[in-house]
């Protein structure tokens, strides 16, 4: 798998379907070769592997991808990752959310209003990026 990063640019094809793999290292490849890739790689296959009753292996590593992608449609993703179930997953989901290159986020008013109701229940762990980022989805939601 390693090698595939190296020989093929367009690796990330071949690995995306790994990341569905029962193998931790197999996971862990497949991961390294999206983050790599994060802006070619899909975001609703990325936000398939996000889904509650997924590995928290294969969570984490679609995170991962989605948080380094910096799209539009990714930060959604990683705001709708706020309410996983687990910890240390809604942790970084947070982390990856206060990042400042998600301040110029262009999201739709149907995905402002959703996005202003996740940063309503989890502006405590957004800290103080979560006065930015409403100041943001405010002004994307008032765009009818």
């Amino acid at each position: 798998m390693a090698g595939l990063r190296v020989l093929d640019p367009g690796g990330w094809r071949t690995a995306l379907p790994l990341l569905d793999d029962p193998s931790a290292a197999v996971v862990r490849e497949a991961g390294k070769t999206l983050v790599e890739n994060a802006h070619r790689v899909p975001t609703e296959a990325l936000a398939a592997r996000t889904a509650p009753e997924r590995s928290y292996l294969q969570r984490s590593h679609a995170l991962r991808v989605l948080a380094e992608g910096y799209r539009p449609e990714a930060f959604v993703e990683v705001m709708r990752m706020l309410d996983d179930p687990h910890p240390t997953l809604r942790s970084r989901a947070a982390r990856a959310a206060s990042r400042r290159h998600w301040l110029a986020h262009d999201s739709t008013p149907e995905e402002a209003a959703e996005l202003l109701g996740l940063l309503d229940r989890h502006a405590d762990a957004l800290t103080w990026r979560a006065a930015r980022i409403r100041e943001g989805l405010v002004r994307a939601r008032g765009r009818r």
